[in-house]
C-alpha cells in the first residue's frame, strides 16, 4: 500500500461482505481496510486509509482517515487532539427543557 509492505488479511461475514485488512509488516498498524459490499445486485468497493499515527497515553491512534468509494475520495477526517477517560460533567447528560411552543404541538 503506497510503497509499504503489508500483510493482507481477508474476513468475510455471513452477509457476504468481504473486508481486506492491510497490516504494515513493520509496525503492525492497520493502514487500510477495503470492503466489498453487495447492494441491489451491484458490488461496491470502499477503502478506509489510516495515517499520521501518534501515541496517546500508550495507545496508537490514526490521526488521519481517508474514506474512498470506487476510487473517489469521499471524505477525510483529521484529528488534532485525542484524549482518553476524560471526565464529563453529569450536566452534559441532562435533557434540555421543552419550549412552551413545542409542548403545544
Amino acid at each position: 500500500v503506497d510503497g509499504v509492505e503489508c500483510f493482507k488479511l481477508m474476513l468475510t461475514k455471513k452477509s457476504g461482505t468481504s473486508f481486506y485488512y492491510f497490516i504494515d509488516t513493520q509496525t503492525w498498524y492497520i493502514i487500510k481496510v477495503t470492503a466489498k459490499v453487495k447492494y441491489q445486485d451491484r458490488e461496491f468497493e470502499n477503502d478506509t486509509q489510516y495515517s499520521d499515527f501518534q501515541t496517546v497515553n500508550g495507545v496508537v491512534v490514526a490521526f488521519s482517515t481517508d474514506n474512498i468509494s470506487n476510487g473517489q475520495l469521499q471524505g477525510q477526517t483529521v484529528y488534532t487532539k485525542v484524549e482518553f477517560n476524560v471526565e464529563i460533567p453529569e450536566a452534559d447528560f441532562v435533557m434540555p427543557e421543552k419550549k412552551k411552543e413545542e409542548e403545544k404541538k
